[in-house]
């Protein structure tokens, strides 16, 4: 098996709040905390106010191509799409959106969508970000109890180029201590784990996924979009923790990463990848 990392990966909405298969785009709420989740969004277009002659001559210039004297997303979705596709080309890179926020930018007089047209909007935004070469990165929302997913934050970036790989490879150390080292095998579907402490540094133990096991674990290696990290973190602290990430294709290393006291913003998705890689090999001993 062959991972191609890119859009096509992971629904967008799979990462918000749920670790289900479904695509589910929070779990464990309660109508009230749906409510408040939503209100306490941490997107910052919604407390600054509308952005006045730019964005509103792209909303009426919009009506006006339509011929119509308002804005209803089910008829008009791909030119609305269009108009927030460009708003987010114009921001510097690190810029932290949300899609209901950039829909109150770019249409500051027009009424907010309904909910499910809101869900739709979300999902299609990230999509046509990428074939316009931007990445939305929503990753630091993954299995967080928050609010609806079009009110919570993403990072936009340029997006880098998409690869292909088979194997992942991966060391972390702890001064002074060894480091532990797994490999991620998805021609095989295997898993392979060294602990910093083992006495047998030359045999990790590894383990053959059954069906189930390798969904889980190929949904998060598709969910962490190697493709789409730095290639260095580093954060000026003494000691602590480093960090090395390698993907393979056959023998050749086509991306590397590596960080000391600095990660990704998916960190929070890789270290389930791990736990999980490291549970169905203690399972199956």
């Amino acid at each position: 098996m062959m991972i191609t990392s890119g859009c096509c990966g992971s629904s967008p909405n799979r990462w918000w709040g749920s670790n289900s298969t479904t695509g589910s785009s929070f779990r464990k709420s309660t109508a009230s905390s749906i409510i408040t989740g939503w209100r306490r969004t941490s997107c910052p277009i919604l407390r600054r106010p509308a952005r006045g002659l730019q964005t509103r001559n792209t909303a009426e210039s919009i009506r006006t191509d339509l011929g119509t004297n308002g804005m209803n997303y089910r008829e008009n979705k791909d030119q609305v799409l269009s108009a927030i596709i460009a708003r987010l080309k114009s921001l510097p890179a690190g810029s932290r959106e949300c899609s209901a926020g950039l829909f109150r930018d770019v249409f500051p007089e027009e009424p907010m969508p309904e909910f499910k047209d809101f869900f739709d909007l979300n999902y299609a935004l990230h999509i046509q970000a990428e074939k316009a070469g931007l990445y939305l990165d929503s990753t630091h929302h993954f299995n967080m109890e928050e609010g609806l997913p079009f009110y919570l934050d993403f990072i936009v970036s340029p997006l880098k180029p998409v690869i292909s790989f088979d194997v992942v490879k991966y060391s972390e150390s702890n001064w002074p201590g060894l480091p532990e080292e797994l490999t991620i095998d998805l021609r095989n579907k295997t898993v392979a784990y060294l602990a910093s402490d083992s006495d047998d540094r030359e045999h990790p133990a590894a383990h053959k996924c059954t069906a189930p096991e390798w969904d889980e674990i190929a949904d998060l290696v598709a969910g962490c979009r190697f493709d789409q990290w730095e290639e260095s973190y580093v954060e000026p602290v003494l000691d602590g923790t480093s960090w090395k990430i390698d993907l393979q294709k056959g023998c050749k290393v086509v991306k590397a990463s590596s960080g000391s006291n600095g990660y990704p913003n998916c960190w929070r998705m890789f270290s389930e990848l791990k736990v999980n890689c490291k549970n169905v090999i203690k399972q199956g001993e």
